[in-house]
């Protein structure tokens, strides 16, 4: 029997809701194919139990929307700023205090969410990382 795609044709990943703990998100991810990774463009993480933002998202050359909200993530790390493809950033109600300065390297991120910064545009968040 054929393994059904993580990924469906509009290429949304719907992995919101699962109690998914930062192993196994990282399972999750081992278990996409190359071609699944490529067809990546909206990934939504909320409402799991992530602390650290997993670095396979690396792995998804076309993601343009992440969703990452309602989890329990302290940091964004560094390599968040090498996801320059990202357009979308959804990072409300988690634990964040301070944004990694490499956000600035997001030149296409338009937009992203996180109620201690309210709703920035990108303009407006190179301030708060500078």
């Amino acid at each position: 029997m054929e393994k059904k795609s993580e990924v469906d044709e509009d290429g949304f990943v719907l992995w919101n809701g699962k109690s998914l703990t930062d192993e196994q998100a990282s399972e999750r991810f081992q278990g996409l194919t190359a071609d699944e990774k490529t067809r990546v463009r909206v990934m939504h993480l909320y409402n799991n139990n992530l602390t650290v933002v997993p670095r396979e998202l690396l792995e998804l050359g076309s993601l343009k929307e992440l969703y990452l909200e309602n989890n329990f993530i302290s940091s964004l790390p560094s390599f968040i700023g090498q996801l320059t493809w990202l357009e979308v950033l959804y990072l409300n109600n988690n634990q964040l205090a301070t944004l990694p300065a490499s956000m600035a390297n997001l030149d296409q991120l338009g937009w992203y969410v996180n109620p201690r910064f309210s709703c920035f545009s990108r303009a407006q968040s190179l301030v708060l990382v500078g």
